[in-house]
């Protein structure tokens, strides 16, 4: 009896955790961000789901600490208290314990992530046919997924699209090149395996996924992928005795052939092709990658033993904002693009210590068990994963396939040293009884909170821009919800629907009230300058449609933007628009003015007329030759703006500046010559 019941226990699991390997695949177009948020909704639900079958399991066999032991378990518990005491003694503890909908790699993931591996120990430690089928899951998986991926770059219309890069059923291309790294390994691991059946569709299964992985054009898991294979080739040969050139000269001869065959792949291929993308390595994305990289190292240290939180790199990129990228990107960096560095600077050295401790320890469990190809080739894909995740930040389908893998290297076989005391049913039940408990707190407070809020603002972007009253609805229904995790995110959707707000029937009432809702962010995350910036807008927004001067308010709401983040025009851009609309035309020249002088790079040309006009009025033409000569230097194709400079010049009363700037005019733009010629005449 106390057999079956234990049998019947563990398949409720297996079948659960079955859910929870499935939701990497979940997609709802309802959905706000809707792979992400499905994936993310399916893996705490299904987790939170098996929580009392499993505590049920562990009351009736007993010897808990048993599947803790294991250093890589603990390191992983070490991380997550790591990851709590960071959040909480952090710069935005509601940010860093519950992430976002659109990042949404938080602690209380992890946390669910670390009973998730919990989970999988028990099933693969209590029967090793547990661990075959699972395995075949996730690898049948990711070859279905990879499959549909292949299949949509054919397709005329597809899920999403990025420059022509497949992202399948993953949302991204990063995120899908970055779920699909390790069931390969899996996969190929079979494939070699001397003793495994079916060998062929592994390999088959296994080509289908590197074909994904090619097509994804992401250069950081090719990378990595070229970096397991070196791995795999450099200790198998060490293993056959051969001498330490030889393999180096085999690994080298390996990797140049494969940069051989992507380079050439690249003049073959159109120039929007994936592939083609593979053999660029000095674009703008590299180049954003380097100086967010040095923003999370220049920020971790300034909160060197526990960074800033989880999640909270936003603050270190706008205290540490470089303005020279603003020629590739204008956006508000939150992520630097390599999992170490946010480990860093996230949850500092401890943090990343654990990191790298449960990387270790599954390498040390991994190589002590290289048997043979098949097991050696897991080692490789942890090579490959290690490398590629210098490119990337946490998603949910990675994190779900890192723990598998994790759970997967540290249980080899049932443990049957373990002896464990005879079933008390009543343990049993009061362990279901606390795991349903948490369950119903966990599903109340967590899931479906996220899950309404996803839905109500999945609908009402859907609705923007075709009736912006329903719209708002949905927002509104978002706003009311008792708990509401990401209120960034609602803030961010009414700041977008003030841009419909004639189409509504209060147009006014709708800015308001998207201030309201963003004056309740600001208050949970004072330290983030968008947000400031997006409040400060509105506030200049809701002036122009009354027709009157900006609030004290805004004006707050503009500095707090300024001094959160120096280096960014926003802030200064914002504060020029409201002291224009307040009547203060010098100190709105003073700051429109600097703006440009100091970011002519991300700067519209409207915003660089509207700026002149108001120096140009006070006769300020030293500014104004400021201002066109640093718009001059950030977009030297824009020729119209010598004609401007030359007149300024002359205005100012520097007649051979205008005359040298009249002629290159004429030098570099042969049809503008008849006016130039006009212009000197005048002079």
């Amino acid at each position: 009896m106390s057999t079956s019941c234990n049998n019947r226990l563990h398949t409720i699991l297996a079948i659960l955790v079955c859910l929870t390997l499935l939701s990497t695949i979940f997609f709802w177009p309802n959905y706000y961000a809707p792979f992400g948020s499905a994936k993310l909704i399916g893996f705490l639900f299904f987790t939170q789901l098996a929580l009392p079958f499993y505590l049920a399991i562990i009351a009736r066999e007993g010897n808990l600490f048993s599947r803790l032991h294991h250093p890589a378990i603990i390191a992983l518990g070490s991380l997550i208290l790591i990851m709590i005491a960071s959040s909480a003694l952090g710069i935005d503890p509601i940010n860093s314990f519950f992430g976002t909908l659109k990042r949404p790699i938080s602690t209380i993931v992890f946390l669910h992530g670390f009973f998730f591996v919990l989970y999988l120990h028990e099933l693969f430690t209590f029967n090793q046919k547990w661990k075959h089928n699972l395995t075949t899951l996730l690898i049948g998986i990711t070859a279905t997924t990879s499959a549909y991926a292949i299949i949509e770059s054919w397709l005329p219309f597809s899920l999403i699209s990025q420059e022509n890069r497949t992202a399948g059923l993953s949302g991204n291309p990063i995120y899908l090149a970055s779920f699909l790294i390790l069931p390969l390994f899996f996969s190929l691991s079979r494939a070699i395996d001397t003793n495994q059946k079916h060998k062929t569709v592994y390999w088959l299964t296994s080509g289908i996924i590197i074909g994904a992985i090619l097509l994804s054009g992401t250069r950081g898991a090719t990378l990595g992928l070229i970096a397991g294979f070196a791995f795999f080739v450099c200790v198998q040969s060490y293993q056959r005795g051969k001498s330490h050139l030889s393999i180096l000269a085999k690994s080298g001869a390996g990797i140049f052939s494969i940069v051989l065959l992507i380079w050439l792949a690249g003049f073959v291929l159109p120039s929007d092709s994936p592939i083609q993308r593979l053999t660029a390595y000095t674009d703008n994305n590299v180049q954003t990658r380097l100086t967010y990289w040095g923003m999370a190292l220049r920020g971790s240290l300034e909160n060197p033993i526990l960074g800033s939180g989880p999640g909270n790199f936003y603050r270190v990129a706008d205290k540490f904002f470089t303005p020279n990228i603003y020629s590739i990107t204008t956006v508000w960096p939150d992520k630097p693009h390599n999992t170490l560095l946010e480990w860093l600077e996230s949850t500092g050295i401890v943090g990343l210590a654990a990191f790298v401790g449960i990387l270790f320890f599954l390498f040390q469990e991994g190589w002590r068990k290289k048997r043979s190809r098949a097991d050696l080739i897991l080692l490789a894909g942890l090579t490959a994963y290690v490398v590629q995740s210098a490119f990337v930040f946490h998603t949910i389908g990675e994190l779900i396939a890192f723990l598998f893998f994790l759970a997967w290297v540290i249980s080899s076989k049932p443990e049957t040293n373990i002896v464990s005391p005879p079933p008390r049913q009543r343990r049993t039940v009061v362990a279901a009884v606390i795991g349903a408990l948490v369950l119903l707190i966990g599903v109340s407070t967590v899931t479906i909170p996220f899950h309404t809020l996803a839905l109500n603002i999945g609908k009402g972007t859907a609705a923007v821009n075709q009736n912006t009253n329903e719209a708002l609805a949905y927002f509104e229904k978002a706003t009311s919800q008792p708990i509401v995790w990401d209120d960034a995110l609602v803030a961010e959707k009414y700041f977008d629907i003030t841009n419909q707000a004639e189409q509504t029937t209060n147009s006014q009432a709708t800015i308001q009230a998207a201030i309201n809702v963003y004056e309740r962010t600001v208050s949970r995350h004072p330290l983030r300058a968008k947000y400031w910036t997006d409040l400060a807008r509105l506030y200049v927004l809701l002036a122009d449609t009354n027709d009157g001067t900006v609030d004290q308010a805004g004006i707050t709401a503009a500095q707090r933007a300024i001094d959160l983040a120096p280096q960014r025009f926003e802030g200064a851009q914002t504060m020029a628009f409201i002291l224009a609309q307040n009547g203060d035309l010098f100190q709105a020249a003073e700051y429109s003015s600097q703006t440009v002088i100091k970011n002519a790079r991300a700067l519209t040309k409207e915003y660089l007329t509207w700026a002149v006009d108001l120096s140009a009025s006070r006769q300020e033409f030293e500014t104004v030759i400021e201002m066109y000569t640093a718009w001059r230097n950030a977009h030297p194709e824009d020729l119209s703006i010598l004609a401007n400079l030359a007149a300024t010049y002359a205005q100012n009363g520097q007649i051979e500046k205008a005359i040298e700037t009249a002629n290159e005019l004429k030098r570099l733009d042969p049809a503008s010559v008849n006016a130039v010629d006009e212009f000197l005449l005048s002079l």
